[in-house]
Parts: structure tokens; C-alpha cells; sequence
């Protein structure tokens, strides 16, 4: 096997930060061949930094590359690919590991046999790797395998899929709902919500699943979004865009963001809400839905879909599948976590944006980066497959057993980590003494200001402010 004598440049001293790529494919050599070396004919990497194009930028010498290294593993046709969750732990891996070196660069890294190569039919991707893929790693003539390609043949719908991902980018680079108001005008915001509302419709009517208005639309994708196996039928997770759906719903049909009034009799009862939620469903629900530093457009209906979406099925599945399976494939037994992989990789990421968020009291935020970790553990389960693995760990497969429990490991590591930092967001009205025994840091909010913060045993030790603001 061969290295591109490119990519040995990041071993030496006094490389150029604006030219990340030698390091970039180096951490991809050793992280990929350390885990997934076995029948791998060759490293591919694609897309404009292949083509020495990529766009860089630099802030104090961290080096940070707009858009991703995409990269192809190649492995013998016939041989046993790593599966994708494999492959993203690994992407995960790459990524600290440009970290340290002060790179921040998004990694793509999917597995394919070398069939994939032969087959590939005339379109931009395909012609632009066959002409500008750059092989880092393995066998030179890899890339030959793929057929001779003529640009004339690359068909129309192809660039219309590439204009619709860029629109798609414009998107994604927008405000969260949340921050819409710093749109610049209100028509803005209208229409950037008719954007969305009419992206659903779109991919409804390609599912099948088309409803006919606004409002049943957005309850057919949630329901959608839950299903197990969206991540694998969909080209982009199906959770937080149906959020952002809901969101949009919610602000059309509720005049366009109109103030609760009396007058108008859109005011909600927050007594009727317990009652149907529990008062902890309803904090939760407030937490999530309103930020802390703006107001917010908010409905009975939206905080029911809140608690169903996010605590009876997204957190309630992942907690009830994964204490079902460990209770009926391990007997209970709860086996060590790994230190690294996919989870506790995306954990490390999930819980930055959490303390983060927390430092700036945008609980919303925090609570929003919990759940996106939520989602990722589900979809984690997903792509393993407990069920699948303890099948064949049965027939006495040791590799699937062990799969199994490191799998379980971290799951129930997932659910524990959780329910910990959950426990850092409570609102506290006559709970006082309990919340004081959970948290690692208290705030005394009053008249919608923060009156004082800080550890909770110095809180214990202030009786004036104890019976100034809370009256104990």
C-alpha cells in the first residue's frame, strides 16, 4: 500500500495553517487504519479539497475549513464494511483529533465496496471523482475502476439537485425560530416561515404522506420523525426540521405571533395545563418552548406536542427501549461504558453547547442541546440493532456478544448522563430543600432579573437571602 507523499507533510514543522489538508488526510489515514484497516483497499479523498480548492479561514491561528473533507473508504467487493455508525464514530474521532492541532473541519467518511466505483452512473459527483478524487491512502488505480464519464452526459436534474442543496445551505445559515425576530422585517419572517412550512409540503407529497393543511402537516412529519427507522429512509434527519415546522405552524395559525390577551381570549391556563401534563410536564415544556432573554410564540397545542414529542416518545422510547433490552438480552447487568466512540463523542460536543448555553441562562438552548443528543442515541440504536446483535450472539457469535454489550454500555451511559444534567434544570417553588441537595449551582430570579447566583451550599449559608426572596 502507498501514503500520497502530500499528505506526509503534516509531521513536519512550520506547516502553512491556511493549507489544512496535509493534516487534515494524515488524522484520516492513522484513525481509519487503526479501526477499520481489514480488507480496505484504499483511502479516497473527494470534493474541493481534493481539488485543492477548499476555503479556509483563520482566527488566531485556528485554522477552520468552511464545508467538510469528504472522504470513501474503499473495501474489497465481498468483504464485511463497517457499518455506518462505525463510520461516524470514527469521523467523530477524526475531528477532535484536528482539534488539538487547532482545525475545525466537518469530516464525511462513508464505507463502500469497490461494485460502488463500477457502478456509478454519469452525474457531478461521479465525474468530478473520477477526474479530481485524490486516492491518500492504498491502491493508486483505484479510481479506475469507475467508468469513463462524459460531461455531456451528466443529466440536467443533476445540477437542479445541486441548486436545491445550495438554497437548502441558505436555509440552514438563517436564524433559529427562536431568534427570527432579528430578521429585518416582519415580511421576512413571514415568508421565511412559508419557506419552511412549504419544504414539509414538498417532502410530504415524495413520501406519500401529503395532509392538507398547515396544521396536519406538521403533526404527519413529527409522526414521521419518530418513527425508528427515519434516520435510514430520509437524506437528513427528520427531528429537528419538524420542530422547526411545528414552530412555523404554531406562528401562522396563531395570527402571526399575536400577544396573549384577555381581549382576544388566547391566554392559557396554566392550572388546566397541569392538570394535563403534570407540573413538572409543564415546566419542561415552558423551559423549552420560551426563551429566556425574548419573548417567545407559544400555544396550548404547541406545549402538548412539546411533552409528547419530547418526553413521552423522543426521551421516553430511548429510556424504555434501552432499560427493555438490557433487562432481556443482559439480565439486567449493566456493563462498563466505553471512553470513546460515537456516543461519547457526540456527548462531548452535546455537552459544550449545554454548558455553554447554561452559562449564558439560554436554557432553551441547553435543554435543546440535550435533546439533540437524545436523537442521536436513538438513531445509535437504530443503526445497531440490539435486537439484531443479540440474535446472533445466541447462536454463539463471541464478536456479536461483545457488540452487544459495548453497545448496551453505552446507552445506558447515554440515558445516565441524561438524567444528570436534567437534574441541573429545576424550577423551584416549595422544593427548595430537595434542589439544594441536586444542584451544583443556584439562581434566585426575581421580577424577571437575576438576584443572585452562585454554588447551592453558599445559598444554604445565606438565611437573608433565603428568606428575602424566597421566604424561608
Amino acid at each position: 500500500m502507498s501514503i500520497d507523499p502530500r499528505h506526509r507533510a503534516s509531521a513536519r514543522p512550520g506547516r502553512d495553517p491556511r493549507n489544512p489538508g496535509p493534516d487534515i488526510c494524515a488524522e484520516a489515514i492513522q484513525q481509519i487504519l487503526i479501526r477499520h484497516r481489514e480488507d480496505l483497499r484504499a483511502l479516497v479523498l473527494t470534493g474541493s479539497l481534493a481539488r485543492e480548492e477548499g476555503t479556509v479561514t483563520l482566527d488566531r491561528e485556528h485554522c477552520r475549513v468552511q464545508g467538510d473533507a469528504e472522504f470513501l473508504a474503499v473495501f474489497a467487493d465481498g468483504a464485511r464494511r463497517p457499518a455506518a455508525s462505525a463510520m461516524r464514530a470514527t469521523a467523530a474521532q477524526i475531528q477532535a483529533a484536528l482539534r488539538e492541532r487547532r482545525i475545525s473541519c466537518p469530516i464525511t467518511l462513508s464505507a463502500v465496496a469497490e461494485g460502488y466505483l463500477r457502478a456509478l452512473r454519469p452525474a457531478i459527483f461521479a465525474y468530478e471523482l473520477r477526474s479530481c478524487g485524490r486516492v491518500v491512502w492504498g491502491d493508486p488505480t483505484v479510481l479506475r475502476l469507475i467508468p469513463e464519464l462524459n460531461a455531456r452526459d451528466v443529466p440536467m436534474e443533476d445540477a437542479w439537485r445541486l441548486l436545491c442543496n445550495r438554497i437548502i445551505e441558505q436555509v440552514e445559515a438563517m436564524p433559529s425560530p427562536a431568534d427570527w425576530e432579528a430578521l429585518p422585517s416582519p415580511e421576512a419572517r413571514y415568508r421565511l416561515v412559508k419557506l419552511h412550512l412549504d419544504m414539509a409540503t414538498s417532502l410530504l407529497v415524495f413520501t406519500g404522506d401529503y395532509e392538507p393543511t398547515y396544521r396536519g402537516r406538521s403533526e404527519r412529519l413529527g409522526a414521521l420523525a419518530r418513527q425508528p427507522q427515519a434516520a435510514a429512509e430520509h437524506p437528513f434527519p427528520l427531528e429537528p426540521f419538524a420542530r422547526t415546522v411545528e414552530t412555523c405552524t404554531t406562528w401562522k395559525l396563531d395570527r402571526g405571533g399575536a400577544k396573549m390577551s384577555k381581549t382576544q381570549g388566547n391566554v392559557l391556563d396554566p392550572e388546566a395545563m397541569a392538570e394535563l401534563m403534570s407540573v413538572d410536564g409543564v415546566r419542561y415544556a415552558v423551559l423549552r418552548e420560551v426563551p429566556f432573554d425574548r419573548d417567545a410564540d407559544v400555544s396550548y397545542d404547541s406545549f402538548v406536542r412539546r411533552y409528547n414529542a419530547d418526553l413521552a416518545n423522543d426521551f421516553g422510547n430511548l429510556l424504555n427501549r434501552t432499560l427493555t433490552m438490557t433487562s432481556r438480552f443482559l439480565d439486567g447487568e449493566r456493563p462498563a461504558p466505553a471512553t470513546a466512540g460515537e456516543l461519547a463523542s457526540a456527548w462531548a460536543t452535546t455537552w459544550a453547547s449545554y454548558t455553554r448555553a447554561m452559562d449564558a441562562y439560554l436554557l432553551h438552548e441547553a435543554l435543546e442541546a440535550l435533546w439533540s443528543f437524545v436523537g442521536h442515541a436513538n438513531r445509535f440504536v437504530d443503526d445497531e440493532q440490539p435486537w439484531a446483535l443479540n440474535k446472533t450472539a445466541r447462536t454463539g457469535d463471541t464478536e456479536a456478544a461483545d457488540r452487544l454489550r459495548s453497545t448496551m454500555a453505552d446507552l445506558l451511559e447515554a440515558c445516565r448522563k441524561l438524567a444528570a444534567a436534567g437534574q441541573t434544570i429545576v424550577l423551584v417553588e416549595q422544593n427548595l430543600a430537595a434542589t439544594l441537595s441536586l444542584a451544583q449551582r443556584v439562581y434566585i430570579i426575581s421580577n424577571g432579573h437575576i438576584a443572585h447566583e452562585g454554588p447551592a451550599q453558599e445559598l444554604r449559608a445565606q438565611p437573608d437571602l433565603l428568606q428575602r426572596y424566597l421566604g424561608v
